[in-house]
């Protein structure tokens, strides 16, 4: 799996940055932390080979997932400035 950020869907790119705001709160309690990491390396992994073709009911989670995470008081990973 290649990671050139230029060559992201939205999805991926979203999927990303949820993984990195997980990593990133490390002191938050986050219900099923391991099976949500799991299921977002997985995601990006499937996402990234030829052919695939991303589901509505993917978006419909990734943006369930963050309002999840945010709900569980956990922040936005803030990009680095380039």
């Amino acid at each position: 799996m290649k990671n050139n950020p230029a060559d992201e869907t939205a999805n991926q790119t979203h999927a990303r940055s949820l993984l990195a705001d997980i990593e990133g709160a490390s002191d938050t309690l986050i219900p099923r932390r391991e099976t949500i990491v799991e299921w977002l390396k997985d995601y990006l992994y499937r996402s990234h080979r030829r052919g695939y073709v991303v589901e509505l009911a993917e978006t419909d989670d990734l943006v369930a997932l963050d309002a999840f995470l945010r709900s569980q008081q956990v922040p936005a990973a803030v990009p680095p400035a380039a």
